[in-house]
């Protein structure tokens, strides 16, 4: 991301994304527009509602809804 970059999420925002990977701590990594959101209880292919729970500027963390 840019220096200059808004971040792309909200806190409270539900988004609709497919597991990418896992991630060194086990948590799965999810991808917006190369924004990465992390998320725990996971499997890598399957699609995903997470709700964002905290939004850094490199990363955020999520919640699965569904």
């Amino acid at each position: 991301m840019r220096k200059n970059s808004r971040v792309p999420v909200n806190v409270g925002d539900r988004l609709n994304l497919v597991c990418e990977g896992v991630g060194d701590m086990g948590d799965g990594i999810f991808r917006l527009d190369g924004y990465v959101i992390f998320a725990s209880g996971v499997d890598v292919g399957r699609k995903y509602v997470l709700e964002v729970s905290k939004a850094l500027p490199r990363v955020a963390f999520a919640d699965v809804v569904r």
